[in-house]
């Protein structure tokens, strides 16, 4: 029986194990994955402390972290999780665990366009992850859907690969962090497509063009989608959390959901919707593991 079984293993979810485990709290970590969308990110310059590093890179070192306070940490697919009287049963595609408090801190996962074409070509010219894709690039036309820090950042690294890159969004101005614009706005690679949407992809074998809502068609090699992300709701709102009408996990300000013993952190709540960050993450793990602490602590 765990004090505390922590569900995703993103930067909320990592900080919750570390604060979890210095509250001596019996404390296990479980996802699929080690670190989180924000390893697709080849070079994070806002996490204080590092004014250069990668997204891997940095999710490595907080992993190591956490192991240093010998928290357990399971990569394994997280199945179902239930309920019974006032134990949490948290099933894996490899075995079953039990706790008193859970974690929420399972992000969210990238949106898809769902045009015509796309699931036909993903992986055949469609991306979603340009820090595993974007070396294929190389020499090629490239575009990036979206028009915000994750898209500037995608096209920042193409530019080291692609002959061109193409950034079709669908607003009439760039959004994200001002020095991420103003890179992209000088790079001669650059093409700005505004007020538009792709509706089909199409090619034969790998993707050779895109038709926008304008009319117009662009010819391309490969197209990253960074058009936001959707949270990883549904295994909690099965348990009776509530959800608000944009499908975020409801908290109050102690990171504590509607259910007794549940607690959420990072991404999936609906907290700072506007400013999705690692640094809110981080701060929303630590707090979800004091409550956790001291819900534990009332128990005894």
């Amino acid at each position: 029986m765990y004090d505390v079984i922590i569900l995703g293993q993103g930067p909320a979810g990592y900080t919750a194990a570390i604060y979890a485990a210095r509250y001596k709290l019996n404390t296990m970590v479980i996802g699929e994955h080690s670190g989180g969308l924000i390893v697709d990110a080849f070079i994070v310059e806002n996490y204080p402390g590092f004014k250069k590093i990668s997204g891997m890179e940095l999710m490595m070192k907080i992993r190591k972290h956490v192991e240093y306070f010998d928290v357990e940490i399971k990569d394994e697919k997280i199945v179902d999780v239930s309920k019974k009287a006032d134990v949490f049963v948290v099933k894996t595609n490899e075995s079953e665990y039990k706790t008193t408090n859970i974690i929420y801190a399972l992000g969210s996962e990238k949106r898809r366009l769902e045009v015509l074409g796309e699931k036909k070509f993903r992986g055949h010219g469609v991306s979603y992850c340009s820090t595993c894709d974007g070396p294929f690039a190389k020499n090629k036309i490239a575009g990036v859907v979206g028009g915000s820090d994750s898209a500037l950042l995608t096209t920042i690294l193409l530019s080291k690969y692609a002959k061109k890159i193409y950034i079709i969004y669908r607003g009439s101005k760039l959004r994200g962090d001002q020095i991420n614009i103003d890179k992209v706005r000088k790079d001669s690679k650059v093409e700005l497509v505004y007020n538009s949407n792709i509706i089909e992809i199409t090619g034969e074998e790998n993707i050779d063009k895109v038709r926008l809502d304008t009319g117009k068609e662009l010819e391309l090699e490969m197209l990253f989608v960074e058009i936001g992300s959707i949270p990883q709701i549904s295994m909690a709102e099965k348990l009776g959390c509530k959800i608000d009408e944009n499908g975020y996990l409801i908290v109050d300000n102690y990171m504590r959901t509607n259910v007794e013993g549940v607690f959420a952190a990072g991404d999936i709540t609906n907290t700072y919707t506007h400013f999705k960050q690692m640094t809110m993450a981080v701060g929303q793990g630590a707090l979800a593991a004091y409550s956790a602490y001291e819900k534990n602590k009332r128990e005894r």
